[in-house]
């Protein structure tokens, strides 16, 4: 999966401390539908998708706006590594 991954630079980050509303623009931004939530050092913590953001807004309202990203994160996403095939990437 190494040829279509995409660098680090070329992928949009968050704190745990921001809102869902501070990066509602950052989740679009970059083309990926995501959000990688660092701490200050660049360690992934979690993740946060556009599914995610739909399955939020249809159980908790607009009040999920306000909440940090470290509350409605995903704390352990997949996670592939550039020598892997797609198909047991996608498994």
């Amino acid at each position: 999966v190494g040829d279509v991954m995409k660098v680090a630079k070329d992928l949009p980050t968050c704190s745990p401390d921001n809102t869902l509303m501070q990066e509602l623009v950052n989740l679009s931004s970059m083309g990926c539908g995501c959000l990688l939530v660092v701490d200050k050092d660049g360690k992934l913590e979690g993740v946060f998708t556009d599914g995610d953001l739909r399955r939020q807004l249809a159980t908790g309202g607009a009040g999920v706006l306000d909440k940090k990203m470290s509350e409605i994160m995903v704390t352990d996403p997949r996670k592939v590594t550039p020598d892997m095939k797609a198909v047991d990437a996608m498994q």
